[in-house]
């Protein structure tokens, strides 16, 4: 297990304490002070030792939060979805958002506090996607082969890795986070529609986890309803759509529209891979993040509204 540690210079008394934690569990941790070789372009190189880490133990303390590097390393980590292991030194410290959406070891360099970062080590999660700034970046222009640069001697072009796969229980948790993100966004879209139209009423139902069921009345009459799934058909994983009107059964096998989960810039994404002319004209849906998926599932959803007369 390869460990990234990011800490601020005034901190390095700590961190061999911590690479011995790292090495008792079986691991190897990378540090700048003692890790970077001469003449090398060390920027690079931790761009480098951070792409191809495993876990991303970050230190913690004012003099990280302040430090400009310690930011940049953490932002990478964050974009390119590194389990992050956020270390404590003190308890009075305030955890900035979005670290405080994952769980930190508190470390007084007590036997107690060293068991409990190498069970961290073990068990890492990444920042959620939906809880990283916008704002932030990741290092440089891309990801770039330090390897490949040391042998070929160009180092001023830059060779992109390849593109980081998903494992398949990093898709399933994206998928039913998903759903989760759909369900919201349709709930406060029925109710805007709702206080907009005095004569609409509406359900929305989950019949579990991975399935989600939206309704439509006018006058209490059943105009328009449409199911969101976590889809395993004919071997596809994604989500599937499918609706119908009035009382007509929606279709519980057949699948109108199915986004699989892909990697757009670092993160987890949504691409769509079968229409039903749902996405045909809107190529900057064809791959996007779950909210601009929502939006369209939803505009498509109640487009019959707008343009036929007998839904009125």
């Amino acid at each position: 297990m390869n460990v990234f540690i990011s800490y601020a210079k005034e901190d390095k008394s700590i961190v061999s304490r911590l690479e011995e934690i790292v090495r008792h569990g079986g691991g190897r941790g990378w540090q700048f002070v003692y890790d970077l070789k001469g003449a090398r372009d060390w920027a690079t190189e931790i761009q480098y030792e951070i792409d191809r880490c495993e876990v991303f133990l970050f230190v913690m303390t004012e003099n990280s939060l302040q430090s400009e590097w310690c930011r940049k390393e953490l932002q990478h980590a964050a974009l390119i979805q590194k389990p992050i292991v956020p270390v404590v030194l003190t308890s009075d410290i305030e955890i900035p958002h979005p670290l405080n959406s994952i769980q930190y070891v508190l470390y007084d360099e007590s036997p107690e506090s060293g068991a409990k970062l190498t069970r961290a080590l073990q068990d890492p999660h990444p920042i959620s996607c939906d809880k990283i700034p916008s704002h932030w970046e990741r290092l440089g222009s891309g990801p770039l082969n330090v390897m490949a640069h040391r042998q070929s001697g160009f180092r001023d072009i830059p060779i992109p890795l390849p593109k980081r796969e998903l494992t398949d229980l990093e898709k399933e948790d994206f998928l039913f986070d998903a759903i989760q993100e759909i369900h919201v966004y349709f709930e406060r879209a029925l109710a805007a529609f709702k206080e907009s139209e005095s004569r609409i009423m509406y359900r929305i139902r989950k019949a579990s986890v991975s399935d989600l069921t939206c309704q439509i009345y006018l006058d209490g009459e059943l105009k328009k309803a449409c199911r969101i799934w976590v889809s395993t058909n004919i071997g596809l994983n994604g989500l599937a759509y499918s609706e119908a009107r009035g009382h007509m059964a929606l279709d519980m096998g057949g699948i109108n529209e199915l986004a699989q989960v892909t990697v757009s810039d670092g993160n987890p994404a949504l691409e769509f891979t079968l229409s039903l002319m749902m996405f045909a004209q809107e190529e900057d849906c064809k791959i996007c993040t779950v909210d601009k998926a929502a939006e369209r599932l939803w505009r498509y959803f109640t487009q019959d509204f707008n343009q036929d007369t007998s839904m009125w």
